[in-house]
């Protein structure tokens, strides 16, 4: 899918947050393990929504989907997950556990996602071993096999939020005491637990451990899923980036307290109020020096999103990802806008620039709303390639755009 953009005199309005995709995911497997419906509000209805929808459906699940609402109830659960949409989403991983409940031997793909860079499922498979579960990876696909499901304790190598969440899920029916050690708990593993709290599960978070006593049965659930923390980030930075003035609406201290800091380093003129923030930026945001690093540190998924922005600094930048140091797929896109970016020594160096158009490709989800921001600031129309990566995680992103004035189709 290619989109056009054209140069836009005027960007300014009001924009709506949809809810996070990186909560909806892992909330929606949780079907599997229920024979209660789950009602499920604020749902962003993007591409890897319905393909973990699909997937469900798959599996058994029967599904309703309102505007924004998903009412989910299991009935019978298939023992192979072998189709095409469990290998376009890397959350499809998240489904494992609910049909190990039912089955002593499954069959999935292998998961999938934004190939920005390798992002192996050791982490994920090792959860599994831990527990007495056999795992034989094949070419095509993984087969998990076991008798019973042990309780273990888990400890990553690094901080993942995949790999904890998909601990969190394959432990709550687990006979004893599991724990998860020394993992910071980002908003997205708070919203599951909070929801698999509601629905009997027994976990408690002292310290950095995570602690989940297992239980026989889960009830259903009605939960509204939180807001978007990279969307929100994502058009924080567009406004800035082009100085204008934009509210953005429903939106909660969750998900704004944590960028506020860096808010403030680069000088973004904001106001947050309850459920609204307003920005109106009239000045080119400061340069910057930073290092990614895990929760609360910014946001790894903003990093392509954040280089777009400080092309238009006051000065020059650097940015080291310390989470994903090989996130670059935006590095040489943004070149072909003649931006004065590129990376050394895993350092990425972003100097003021004065953009053209160009003709580029969306390699990621991320990497595509960088290059929206490009080709804003370009001179005339830009054509930016495989824009479908960035409905991927973005709810409705070309008539938003379109909303508060970006001449996109």
């Amino acid at each position: 899918m290619k989109v056009y953009i054209t140069k836009t005199k005027k960007v300014e309005g009001k924009v709506k947050i949809s809810g996070s995709k990186n909560s909806s995911l892992p909330i929606l497997a949780l079907s599997l393990l229920t024979n209660e419906k789950i009602i499920l509000n604020n749902v962003p209805i993007i591409k890897d929504v319905l393909n973990m929808i699909k997937c469900l459906k798959h599996l058994g699940v029967k599904v309703q989907i309102n505007n924004n609402q998903v009412v989910l109830k299991r009935n019978k659960t298939k023992n192979k997950l072998l189709i095409d949409e469990a290998n376009k989403i890397r959350a499809s991983y998240y489904l494992y556990s609910g049909m190990l409940k039912y089955h002593n031997n499954i069959y999935v793909s292998y998961p999938g996602g934004c190939n920005f860079t390798i992002r192996p499922i050791d982490f994920h498979m090792e959860i599994f071993k831990k527990t007495g579960v056999k795992v034989r990876m094949q070419t095509n696909y993984i087969e998990l096999s076991k008798k019973t499901i042990n309780n273990a304790t888990h400890k990553f190598k690094k901080q993942t939020v995949g790999a904890t969440i998909n601990a969190i899920i394959h432990s709550v029916f687990t006979k004893g005491t599991t724990k998860i050690l020394d993992q910071i708990v980002e908003p997205e593993i708070e919203e599951l637990i909070t929801c698999l709290k509601k629905m009997g599960a027994n976990i408690s978070i002292i310290n950095n451990d995570i602690v989940i006593k297992g239980v026989k049965r889960l009830n259903g659930l009605v939960h509204t899923i939180c807001p978007d923390r990279i969307e929100l980030g994502s058009f924080i930075l567009l406004a800035s980036a082009l100085r204008t003035k934009l509210k953005i609406s429903n939106v909660s201290k969750m998900v704004v307290e944590p960028l506020v800091p860096y808010l403030n380093k680069l000088n973004i003129n904001y106001i947050y109020n309850k459920e609204e923030l307003f920005i109106d930026q009239k000045e080119n945001i400061n340069n910057i020096d930073l290092e990614i690093k895990e929760y609360p540190s910014f946001p790894t998924d903003l990093q392509p999103i954040l280089c777009a922005t400080l092309l238009t600094a006051k000065e020059k930048s650097t940015i080291v990802d310390l989470v994903y140091p090989n996130r670059i797929t935006h590095i040489k896109e943004i070149q072909k806008f003649k931006g004065n970016i590129y990376q050394k020594d895993n350092v990425i160096h972003i100097n003021p620039s004065k953009l053209i158009s160009t003709t580029t490709t969306c390699h990621d989800l991320r990497c595509g709303f960088a290059l929206v921001i490009c080709a804003l600031l370009s001179n005339n129309t830009c054509v930016l390639d495989n824009f479908e990566m960035v409905e991927r995680g973005y709810e409705n992103i070309l008539e938003k755009l379109n909303k508060i004035g970006v001449q996109i189709k």
